[in-house]
């Protein structure tokens, strides 16, 4: 990426939606801000999935990154970015422009960073309905490993909203990583204006 990434990145899930259509939601999160989306839709075949980043591709305006999760064959085909899960750190990335890491600590933080990813992802920071029961690390893993990966840009997901987004910047993170916060909200738009602004650092006099 030559550009600076994106403050925010939506992850996409389907069923997340309230029965949405996906293209539609995403859609109108880029015109709420998202710049960066993670195409995560596990239980989907290749096929399926390559169809459909063809239809997000058509959709949404030059300019919007497009990664997809763990699927590097898929990537490079697509010519679109690539997001690794933490245990991936011996995946071929060769070819692919942009590529991201999960880690939740300092030793995937350093696997991450030999393969030479791009941007890492953190968590989970909050307590989110994905993972029932876990409480969250909080914005101290953020701080921790902003240490370990300075400069390359980490962003904080799980259970992220507005309220929130200044305490994980002000933790050292880049950016947010939103998934339900964005997609289940009664106003996609709107939620991921929210979001965006306050995951743009202001401006320093």
């Amino acid at each position: 990426m030559k550009r600076p990434l994106p403050r925010l990145m939506l992850v996409t899930d389907r069923h997340a939606t309230r029965s949405r259509d996906l293209i539609e939601m995403v859609s109108l999160a880029v015109e709420g801000g998202v710049g960066l989306v993670q195409v995560r839709e596990k239980d989907l075949e290749d096929a399926e999935v390559e169809a459909l980043i063809n239809r997000l591709k058509a959709r949404l305006p030059a300019g919007i990154a497009i990664v997809v999760n763990d699927r590097p064959d898929l990537a490079r085909a697509l010519e679109i970015g690539l997001h690794l899960p933490a245990h991936r750190g011996d995946a071929d990335v060769s070819g692919i422009h942009l590529v991201g890491m999960s880690i939740h600590d300092e030793a995937e933080a350093e696997v991450a960073l030999d393969l030479g990813v791009h941007y890492l992802v953190a968590g989970t920071i909050f307590p989110t309905a994905s993972k029932p029961g876990h409480p969250g690390a909080g914005p101290p893993l953020i701080q921790r490993l902003t240490r370990v990966v300075d400069p390359t840009p980490l962003y904080a997901i799980g259970g992220i909203t507005p309220e929130n987004a200044a305490v994980v910047l002000e933790a050292g993170a880049y950016g947010v990583a939103v998934r339900s916060g964005i997609l289940s909200a009664p106003d996609v738009k709107a939620a991921a204006a929210a979001l965006t602004s306050s995951s743009i650092p202001p401006v320093q006099g």
